[in-house]
């Protein structure tokens, strides 16, 4: 198993377990962290994110998915196009291409995460500085 997919799977459990983003802010930033300087943990999250972001439900944590509050975060922070194809390419096969639909769903969460003032940001201590 690599590096970054133990990482995940143990903020998934965490997470599972109930506990919010106070908790596991650190290890959320230490994974964007990895993907700042490892190309190939770059290439394996964006596949990770696009196998999560295919399924209906992409809310559910198991083996190979990635929880939205990483998604969305990694977003902001890295501002890499692809996130945008992927939540494009979701809004399209499930929602129809249907953007008022996606109002509630990671797709449309992924799309706010580019701008400078993300709502989100509120949730993260870090950015409270």
């Amino acid at each position: 198993m690599s590096q970054l997919a133990a990482a995940i799977g143990s903020l998934s459990t965490t997470l599972n377990d109930g506990h919010g983003i106070e908790t596991v802010e650190d290890a959320l930033f230490d994974i964007v962290d990895l993907l700042r300087v490892d190309p190939h943990a770059k290439t394996q999250f964006l596949e990770m994110v696009e196998q999560t972001l295919a399924k209906r439900w992409p809310y559910a944590l198991g083996e190979n998915s990635v929880p939205s509050e990483l998604i969305e975060l990694a977003t902001h922070e890295l501002r890499w196009p692809e996130f945008m194809v992927l939540a494009e390419k979701r809004i399209g096969e499930i929602f129809g291409g249907d953007a008022m639909l996606a109002i509630s769903d990671v797709s449309h969460g992924v799309k706010q995460a580019y701008a400078d003032d993300w709502e989100d940001r509120d949730l993260f201590g870090r950015y409270a500085v």
